[in-house]
């Protein structure tokens, strides 16, 4: 972000004293303090005499050494007297992951008041700056752009003239950095600075999170147009978005009318674009955005692009209906575009992203009449460079990269099948507006799944869990889950946890765990491939995934190619025998059936395996809606015995639902052993529901909304944007500091939306409420819900249902999900005792996957230096919300 040339600017010391490496698993630096093992609030500076325990170093200690920022910023992080190889010889990858602290000086000159400092961390985890040599003073730790998302925007601190110390936490992850073979692991790292002023409120556009769909023949292919709008100073909200001059058949309307920018917030504004007709192809239109503040406006003006499709169309579509996405849809390679039967969703692995390079794309299998779609995950996610020779006949390498970040699950999952779903809408839109040659779409297509590496084990996700959507799956080079990539064996945590509070952290993985859902595969056809010498995910992983699948199921439809001597991906890696298979899915009975029952297909038996009912779908139209123990895995065994009977077993499952084309052949159902009476579905019901009460089970066809489990869930609300309430806007409020950081971290990692509010909300949206030492009324009003999870009190919180367990002591907080969802719209508290605590509660807030953090959490001092071993409680809530003793867990 350029700065005005009059700004004084600030600078950096070139010499940096580094401390570490320290053992580490991935995700542990949300735990561990980012100073870790220093504190700086009584320890703010660098003693070179220090000696510090490492058990990678060689006598099991370690001291300060020293590296030198460039002029580009970068800073290369490295600990050549390891003996990194022989650590590697028993521990793998896992023992090359390591935590190191950084520190330097900043120094502000004395002209640069009304400033605010833009810091740019590129693959650093956390950094905070704090006056030199005071003591006492609370670290604000602010996220780094940890895997170098191109479209990310600065943090914003504010700073005063003077001089300053500046830590950063800097974390080798092998998803990050790579492998470095034989070699010495090196953090790469950049940090810049530059000064911004606020002296006058001010407004910019955001190129980079505009959002635009292409023109098919004059018409969007897409409603949602996103304007990224950043706040320099001053509080804004949109006022109204209109076209300069006027233009047929157009029109364009705000979503959120007055949707308001926090100082330093950056927002993608979403906009609706309606047509009645189709536009020149060869024309922009200009269009205007007012924003007021106060009594004053600034306008912002921009253009829509009217791009001709090409080969890949860009289309775009309302997430969670606020907040404009794009995807890319590639038509059938016949001249036909109907879109009738099946749709490939392709999962993209490699590349930089889907929209600044087609190497994805170009690299699919081209179906003849059948369209594809390629979602983003809402953001482009983490590289790092592979060499990947294309092919034994060519004398050229091709240099790629494997993404990491949401691995298609969560919001990215839901990203996938929104954009699935968007293209059906789009096509529908499009044959209203014309009216003439309108195309044929069929009203629910099913899936073929395609994806590699991430997008593999990304292919294998999404068929697990909404084995219904799915018609078969094309996976290669995936892997089985994160923990499996790499080990979480030299986690610090591991040494202080007790094994029961484990068992309940390790639980708020189970969602994420593709080889625990493998049951929910067993008649879906797999394609799965795998390069012999695969150095990147290896072999051993695809392997596992198709033995356990056929262990469940020794008939399954399973194809395993493994091509010996090829590495992670390779000319040709979906050759002929892929398309055969695309080919003999796509012409199946199944395929063709328009559309087909969920009974019409003769499975005799199968079971259903659940660990998050708002994570999973249907299989043969049966799904659980609750879990008995929320926290642990259910199962639902089906067995079709004779027609129009089915024998069910249930395992930790409360209710299931049956949809109404499978109901409707039911003539008899018995569960776990006793035969359920059936009545008919009331008029306009869709689903018949079953619900195990007061000792048996019964068939009540209530609509329950499905609980939430974990922390993740407010990711991926149905309904934007996400509300963040805090106490008060005050610019020294410490709530607010956090919530901006949380906006921030909303946009840069996930390209969610949100919107800072002061105290309760006025209407039902998804909710993160902050707040620190004695609630305030808008707290306590908050938390008096009758179906709120925490009860206030004068000096704390504490838990329904557990009232003994009170939040009140210095360093404490909790982070708790609320289990009662009201329409899909999710709500989480953050409170802490003090301003310690409520830092720690901001690590914890879901911006990654693989945090272990169930739907609540209780955190102390302890947990800066121990890990997970200083966590106080953590846990699941009961089905409702009550207290879940099978799953809950208090160090007192």
């Amino acid at each position: 972000m350029a700065s005005d040339n009059a700004t004084p600017q600030p600078t950096l010391s070139t010499t940096w004293d580094v401390l570490g490496p320290f053992p580490i698993h991935a995700r542990e630096q949300h735990l561990l303090s980012p100073s870790f093992p220093l504190d700086l609030r009584n320890e703010p500076c660098v003693d070179p005499d220090a000696i510090y325990p490492s058990s990678y170093a060689d006598n099991g200690t370690i001291s300060w050494s020293t590296t030198t920022l460039s002029a580009d910023g970068s800073l290369k992080v490295s600990f050549p007297n390891i003996r990194w190889q022989a650590l590697r010889a028993t521990e793998g990858w896992a023992a090359l992951q390591h935590h190191a602290l950084l520190h330097g000086t900043l120094t502000v000159p004395e002209d640069a008041t009304h400033h605010r400092l833009l810091v740019s961390l590129i693959q650093g985890a956390y950094f905070t700056i704090l006056p030199r040599g005071r003591l006492g003073l609370e670290p604000q730790w602010y996220a780094g752009n940890i895997y170098d998302l191109s479209a990310s925007q600065p943090q914003s601190v504010p700073i005063e003239p003077g001089e300053y110390d500046i830590w950063v936490a800097g974390d080798y992850e092998i998803r990050l950095f790579g492998d470095p073979g034989d070699g010495v692991p090196i953090q790469s790292l950049r940090l810049t600075v530059e000064l911004e002023s606020i002296a006058e409120p001010s407004v910019q556009a955001v190129p980079t999170h505009h959002v635009y769909p292409d023109f098919l023949d004059g018409l969007a292919f897409g409603e949602a147009i996103g304007f990224g709008v950043r706040s320099i100073a001053g509080w804004w909200s949109v006022a109204d978005v209109a076209l300069k001059t006027s233009v047929s058949g157009l029109s364009l309307t705000l979503v959120l009318p007055n949707a308001t920018l926090a100082p330093s917030q950056t927002r993608i504004i979403p906009i609706r674009l309606s047509q009645t007709e189709p536009l020149p192809t060869d024309s922009a239109h200009d269009r205007e955005l007012y924003g007021p503040l106060t009594a004053e406006t600034v306008t912002l003006s921009f253009s829509i692009p009217i791009t001709k499709t090409g080969k890949y169309i860009k289309g775009t579509y309302l997430y969670s209906g606020t907040m404009p996405t794009a995807f890319y849809a590639i038509p059938p390679a016949s001249s036909d575009l109907a879109l009738q039967g099946p749709v490939l969703l392709a999962l993209h692995g490699a590349g930089v992203d889907i929209f600044s390079t087609t190497f994805w794309q170009d690299a699919l299998p081209r179906v003849e009449k059948h369209w594809t779609v390629v979602p983003s995950g809402r953001t482009s996610w983490v590289r790092f460079p592979c060499l990947f020779l294309l092919s034994p006949f060519k004398s050229f390498f091709l240099l790629s990269f494997i993404f990491f970040g949401l691995d298609w699950h969560g919001s990215s999952a839901l990203d996938a099948w929104r954009s699935f779903d968007a293209l059906v809408d789009i096509v529908k839109a499009r044959n209203i507006a014309v009216r003439t040659n309108p195309i044929a779409v069929d009203a629910k297509p099913k899936a073929l799944l395609v994806g590699h590496s991430n997008g593999g084990q990304g292919a294998w996700y999404l068929a697990s869990r909404f084995p219904d959507r799915v018609i078969g799956v094309v996976a290669a080079a995936a892997y089985i889950k994160s923990q499996a990539y790499v080990s979480l064996g030299m986690g610090r945590g591991a040494h202080y946890a007790d094994p029961a509070l484990n068992g309940i952290l390790d639980a708020s993985f189970a969602a994420d765990d593709n080889d625990l859902f493998l049951t929910n595969l067993a008649d879906i056809p797999i394609y799965a491939i795998h390069g012999g010498a695969d150095e990147n995910v290896p072999v051993w992983h695809t392997r596992e995934l198709v033995s356990t699948l056929k262990t469940l199921n020794p008939k399954a439809d399973v194809t395993y190619r493994e091509d010996p001597g090829q590495p992670h991906w390779y000319d040709g890696i979906f050759d002929e025998r892929v398309d055969a298979f695309i080919d003999r899915v796509l012409s199946s009975p199944t395929a063709l059936a328009a559309p087909a029952s969920p009974y019409s297909k003769a499975i005799e038996r199968f079971t259903l395996t659940v660990a998050s009912p708002t994570e999973s779908g249907t299989l043969h139209g049966w799904a659980v809606e609750e879990l008995a123990v929320p926290g642990r895995l259910a199962k639902l065994s089906v067995a079709r015995t004779i027609p129009g009977r089915v024998d069910v077993k249930t395992q930790n499952v409360a209710a299931f639902t049956v949809d109404k084309d499978v109901f409707e052949h039911l003539r008899e159902v018995t569960i776990n052993g006793k035969e359920v009476e059936l009545r008919g579905l009331a008029k306009g019901t869709m689903r018949a529901r079953f619900s195990f009460k007061n000792k048996e089970w019964d068939q009540d066809d209530e609509h329950h909304p499905r609980q939430p489990l974990r922390a993740q869930s407010i990711l991926s609300t149905a309904h934007g944007p996400i509300k963040v309430s805090v106490p008060s806007l005050a610019p020294d409020s410490p709530e607010l500091s956090l919530a901006l950081r949380i906006v921030h971290d909303l946009d840069t990692y996930h390209k969610l939306d949100a919107e800072i509010i002061e105290g309760r909300p006025n209407d039902r949206s998804s909710l993160v409420a902050i707040q620190v030492g004695k609630p305030s009324d808008a707290y306590c009003r908050l938390l008096e819900d009758d179906s709120a999870v925490l009860l206030p009190r004068a000096d704390g919180v504490c838990f329904r249902g557990k009232k003994e367990h009170r939040v009140h002591k210095p360093g404490t907080g909790v982070i708790a999900l609320d289990p009662n969802v009201v329409d899909g719209r999710t709500k989480i508290y953050l409170y802490a005792a003090d301003v310690a605590g409520l830092e720690r509660l901001g690590r914890l807030f879901p911006i990654r996957t693989g945090v272990k953090v169930p739907g609540w959490m209780v955190v102390g001092p302890e947990m800066d230096t121990k890990s997970s071993g200083g966590i106080l409680g953590a846990g699941f809530f009961g089905t409702g919300g009550e207290w879940n003793v099978g799953m809950s867990w208090f160090s007192e």
